[in-house]
C-alpha cells in the first residue's frame, strides 16, 4: 500500500472520512503549516520552515502562535522537529486565528493567520518523516509512526471529523483533529506548493509585502481561501479594499466580538480606558510627497465599511495601511494610470 494509493482512496471516498464532498477532494492533498503573517518573511527569506528549537536559537519567531500551556506539554524531542498537521481547521486555529479583542484570546493568537501548503505524499516519502494518529502535546511520550502501512490504517474518520460531537467524545476527537507529521529539524521550501490566506485584502497585503521584502518568486503561490475550506474565518481580519485616486472603500469582516455588543451604534469606543475590550482601529496614508497621514487615530472601533475621501492627498502614488490594535492588517499600493513604477 503506498502513500499516493491511500491518498487516492481518501480523496475519492473509498476511505470513510466524513468529510463534505468540497473538503474530501481537498483536503487529503495537502500537510499544513500555519503561522502568522509576522513569520512568514522570516521562513521565505530563509527558504526553509525550522522547528520551534531552532527558531528560538535564531531568535526568528516574531508571533508567538502556540499556547504555553500546550508547549509546556511537548515532548522536548518533538520541539526539534517542523510540525505539520494532516487538516487545516484545527481547534488551534479556531481559538487563534484572527484578529480579536485583546481579553478574548486564549493564551495565544494568530491574528493573520497564513497556512503554508505541502504535498502530503511527498512530505510522508521524506526519509525522516514520521506522523501520529493523535497531537504530540498530550503530556505523555508521544506515539510516532512512520510508513505507508502504518498511514493506510490511521483513524482518518476521527482526524478528518468535522462536524459535531458530545461531551463524552470531546477529547478523543479533538487530540485526533490535530494528528502531526514531524520532520527533524528543517523542511526545505522546494516543497511548498501554495501560500493560502483569508481574503482578497490579506492576497494583497502578502503580495505588497514579498515585493517590499524582495520576495518575489513566491508571488504565485499566493492563494485566497475562497470557499471556506482552510479557515474559520469567525473573527475580524480586512475582507477587501478598493483604492482609486478620490476614494478608499474598506470592507471588514466583523467578528462578534471586535467590541461589546452594547457598544455596536458607536463609532468610538464607549469606554476607551478599557484597551482588552475591543480592536482599536488605524488606517495610515503615504502618499506621492512622502507626507503621512492618520486618517483614523486611536480609539475608533472596527467599523463594517468605511469610505475615504482623499481629496487632502497627492493620490498620483500612495500606500496605505490598515492597523488593528497596532497589528498590520492590510497593506495596499496604489499608482495612477499614468504614474504606473514601470
Amino acid at each position: 500500500m503506498s502513500y499516493t494509493k491511500t491518498i487516492n482512496d481518501l480523496l475519492h471516498g473509498n476511505i470513510a472520512t466524513g468529510l463534505s464532498p468540497a473538503k474530501q477532494k481537498v483536503w487529503p492533498r495537502y500537510c499544513y503549516h500555519f503561522t502568522d503573517e509576522q513569520n512568514l518573511a522570516t521562513i521565505l527569506r530563509t527558504g526553509h520552515l525550522i522547528s520551534r528549537w531552532d527558531a528560538q536559537q535564531t531568535n526568528s519567531m516574531v508571533n508567538e502562535n502556540a499556547n504555553p500551556e500546550v508547549i509546556a506539554g511537548t515532548n522536548e524531542a518533538i520541539k526539534q522537529a517542523v510540525r505539520l498537521y494532516f487538516r487545516p481547521q484545527t481547534p488551534t486555529l479556531n481559538n487563534n486565528e484572527g484578529f480579536r479583542a485583546e481579553s478574548k484570546y486564549k493564551q495565544a493568537k494568530c491574528p493573520f493567520p497564513v497556512y503554508l501548503l505541502f504535498p502530503l505524499a511527498q512530505i510522508l516519502a521524506l526519509p525522516d518523516t514520521k506522523f501520529s494518529a493523535t497531537s504530540l502535546a498530550l503530556h505523555q511520550e508521544p506515539h510516532l509512526l512512520s510508513g505507508s502501512q502504518a498511514f493506510s490504517e490511521l483513524p482518518f474518520d476521527l482526524i478528518y471529523h468535522d462536524s459535531a460531537f458530545g461531551p463524552d467524545e470531546r477529547n478523543n476527537i479533538i487530540h485526533h483533529r490535530h494528528a502531526e507529521i514531524i520532520v527533524p529539524h528543517e523542511l526545505p521550501l522546494t516543497h511548498l506548493l501554495y501560500i493560502m490566506v483569508r481574503s482578497v485584502a490579506e492576497k494583497e497585503t502578502i503580495i505588497n509585502l514579498l515585493k517590499f521584502r524582495h520576495l518575489e518568486q513566491y508571488i504565485s503561490k499566493v492563494r485566497v481561501d475562497e470557499d471556506n475550506l482552510y479557515f474559520f474565518k469567525n473573527w475580524t481580519y480586512v475582507d477587501n479594499v478598493l483604492m482609486d485616486d478620490d476614494h478608499v472603500n474598506i470592507q471588514m469582516h466583523l467578528g462578534d466580538d471586535a467590541y461589546p455588543v452594547e457598544w455596536a451604534d458607536s463609532d468610538d469606543p464607549l469606554v476607551p480606558e478599557n484597551r482588552k475590550a475591543y480592536l482599536d482601529f488605524n488606517v495610515r496614508f503615504q502618499d506621492a510627497t512622502k507626507k503621512k497621514f492618520l486618517v483614523t487615530g486611536g480609539g475608533h472601533l472596527v467599523p463594517e465599511r468605511q469610505l475615504i475621501n482623499l481629496k487632502s492627498m497627492d493620490t498620483s502614488a500612495y500606500r496605505m495601511m490598515i492597523e488593528l490594535d497596532g497589528h498590520l492588517a492590510y497593506y495596499g499600493t496604489y499608482y495612477a494610470s499614468n504614474n504606473l513604477p514601470y
